[in-house]
């Protein structure tokens, strides 16, 4: 997988989510199923803390934080087949 990267400094493995409408990565996904949100960070000092830190349990609905796309993009927690996740959609509409 291409987007799967080593973090040499924590020693797990991290995947890279990415904007589904123009490829900003956007969070980390842990070895543990949360969802790391890192923003602040200075360009020229890798080393630098950042700003804001995130660890997020559960689903999540976010605005790509790019400056030109602004696309809503959805990670879930837990893979929902598309399926049951038409049911459900049906299921809160009609109530």
């Amino acid at each position: 997988m291409d987007n799967v990267k080593q973090n040499p400094i924590k020693q797990r493995r991290v995947m890279w989510l990415y904007c589904e409408r123009c490829g900003k990565r956007l969070l980390r996904r842990l070895s543990n199923g949360l969802f790391e949100f890192e923003y602040g960070r200075a360009r020229n000092n890798p080393n630098a803390l950042a700003r804001v830190r995130m660890h997020i349990y559960g689903d999540i609905q976010m605005y790509c934080i790019n400056v030109n796309c602004n696309h809503l993009n959805e990670f879930n927690m837990l893979p929902v087949p598309p399926k049951s996740r038409e049911a459900l959609n049906q299921k809160e509409g009609g109530e």
